[in-house]
């Protein structure tokens, strides 16, 4: 029943349209990026995942898929680590988000350091960098017992961390299928000409993303306060109003060395692609 109501939910978002896309005239992203990491939030990630593959399904009948019929991947992505996140397994989601980001950067057309127009250089993906500590400090391991808070700012807290993490693994995947299946089609295939298409879009996701963070967040927090007023926070279960069973302490040290293991590959890549 929820599955259902939260596909037809998404797939109505998707079917509008709101940020174009650069470098393919007549296409752009969907309202449904706002919705994605709302449905984890409140389902969990493995019955939001099916919600936002038959949702992207749909819509191919109004709108043809533009990543070679992979276009459910990115919202896949958000939903994965948003609900990983809402379920206490923030170090899961670190790692997952962090094997992400370094497929990204080892990928040969991806720019790594980009010349901006201050006079200095900086990391293509510093926002992610940024979110991905954020994911691996108190912020994000706490992330999970602030969304099942009864206080406001906890709340908008959480809620804030799990979809700026979400929304941030959505676009490095949604960077991979770039440069895997559309680079190809607009003939993109050297670093330099891939250089100058990120060095445009390094000015404009951070907006992109910080935008649908905000008003995702809003969104969900008014949602989660209206549900829970009116005693119904039973039907979700991820966003009641109690506290989260807490995790070992040797399972939580386990998840840290995960992380810490991926960070340091990350770290050698970037080495790589400085030498």
């Amino acid at each position: 029943m929820l599955v259902s109501l939260f596909t037809a939910i998404y797939a109505v978002f998707r079917y509008f349209p709101t940020f174009p896309m650069i470098g393919l005239s007549g296409t752009s992203f969907r309202a449904g990026d706002f919705v994605a990491p709302v449905i984890a939030i409140l389902l969990g990630p493995w019955l939001a995942v099916p919600c936002i593959f038959f949702g992207t399904v749909i819509d191919y009948a109004f709108a043809a898929p533009v990543f070679a019929g992979l276009d459910f991947l990115p919202a896949t992505v958000g939903v994965i680590v948003a609900g990983l996140i809402s379920r206490g397994r923030v170090g899961w989601a670190a790692a997952f988000y962090a094997v992400l980001l370094s497929l990204f950067v080892a990928l040969p057309l991806s720019a790594f350091w980009i010349q901006t127009v201050w006079g200095f250089t900086l990391p293509f993906v510093w926002l992610h960098i940024i979110t991905l500590l954020i994911l691996i400090s108190p912020l994000g391991f706490n992330a999970p017992k602030w969304i099942r808070s009864s206080n406001g700012v906890a709340l908008a807290l959480g809620v804030g961390v799990t979809i700026l993490a979400a929304t941030m693994a959505q676009h490095i995947t949604g960077g991979i299928l770039y440069e895997t299946i559309l680079f190809p089609v607009i003939h993109v295939t050297t670093l330099s000409r891939a250089t100058f298409f990120w060095s445009f879009i390094f000015y404009l996701y951070p907006i992109e993303r910080l935008v649908i963070t905000v008003i995702a967040t809003t969104f969900v927090v008014a949602f989660i306060q209206a549900v829970r007023s009116s005693k119904l926070d039973g039907i979700l279960g991820g966003i009641g109003s109690r506290p989260t069973t807490s995790r070992s302490t040797l399972d939580r040290r386990r998840l840290h060395r995960s992380t810490h293991l991926f960070l340091n590959h990350f770290r050698e890549l970037v080495r790589s692609r400085s030498n």
